[in-house]
């Protein structure tokens, strides 16, 4: 939490046990930077710490299981829960994650999901991966299927709502005071809401950072956001963005100019014994300027 000790310039490789705790370990850490980086979120040094990626954690693709996902998941609903509890304490904006995994396991684009009468199967594929992502709630357990996916096109957003009445996440809201609320769950599935909307947690895998010179939206992972889209979220520096005009369901969309986010805090890599060969070789080039991305001078 110093961001001046000398510790930060000893750099350890750290080896732990299969079946030792380890995941619980690095949730745990995950959990307090981003405590720690929203009751900081006064701070005058130009960036915005009230938002953006804080954590960013790494797998291979063939070691990506559903269980190690289903477990952030759940720190990461535990976390808003608490955030929503004490608010504003730990920030105005929600505690989110957002799974950056690939074409293979979600669709990249909104436009995949689009129903197209020239490749219909290629769409239906496309929703089935999708749908195959939260299988049951985060919060209550209840079974999770394809109704409970609300695809919102006009403001690329998946909203994603439970079957069950008494969870928070109710896909018909809760009434309280004579108010209806209604929430999805703090989950991003496709690249493009990741991009625009930054969530608290990135769980990638090795892979997806070779998009980072090819596509300029990926600099908002790393807090390079300099405009707000009222329609769409954040918009990335170096990108071009036009307003939208309005429509049937929506008012003209407007940009306001944001400071950017700090960069992410945190990097866990697991299993990394396991980047070897030619991803290992690829990826250690990658490392450099991700470190460089994820730093910054203290008045700078």
């Amino acid at each position: 939490v110093d961001p001046t000790s000398a510790d930060r310039n000893i750099v350890d490789l750290l080896y732990f046990p299969t079946g030792g705790g380890k995941t619980e370990a690095y949730l745990g850490l995950i959990a307090f930077v981003i405590a720690f980086r929203r009751l900081n979120a006064n701070i005058n040094d130009g960036y915005n710490r009230d938002g953006g990626v804080t954590a960013i954690l790494r797998y291979t693709l063939r070691l990506l299981t559903a269980q190690q996902r289903d477990r952030l998941t759940k720190m990461i609903v535990a976390a808003e829960m608490e955030r929503q509890r004490q608010f504003p304490k730990f920030g105005e904006e929600p505690i989110t994650i957002g799974f950056w995994v690939g074409g293979g396991v979600t669709p990249n684009r909104f436009e995949d999901l689009k129903d197209n009468p020239k490749e219909p199967d290629a769409v239906r594929s496309n929703k089935r991966l999708l749908y195959k992502q939260m299988l049951t709630c985060p919060f209550c357990g209840s079974p999770l299927n394809e109704e409970n996916y609300l695809i919102d096109h006009d403001r690329k957003r998946v909203n994603i709502y439970c079957e069950y009445k008494t969870c928070i996440y109710f896909k018909y809201g809760r009434t309280k005071n004579g108010k209806t609320t209604r929430m999805s769950l703090p989950v991003m599935l496709i690249d493009e809401e990741i991009y625009r909307h930054c969530p608290t947690v990135i769980l990638a895998t090795v892979d997806k950072f070779a998009a980072l010179p090819w596509r300029v939206e990926t600099n908002s992972l790393f807090g390079r956001v300099d405009r707000l889209c009222t329609r769409d979220g954040y918009i990335a520096i170096g990108e071009k963005h036009s307003t939208h005009l309005k429509t049937d369901k929506l008012p003209a969309s407007k940009l306001t100019n944001v400071k950017p986010f700090a960069p992410p805090e945190l990097i866990v890599q697991d299993e990394l014994h396991l980047i070897t060969g030619p991803l290992g070789t690829i990826y250690g080039a990658y490392e450099t300027i991700i470190q460089k991305l994820c730093s910054y001078k203290i008045g700078e």
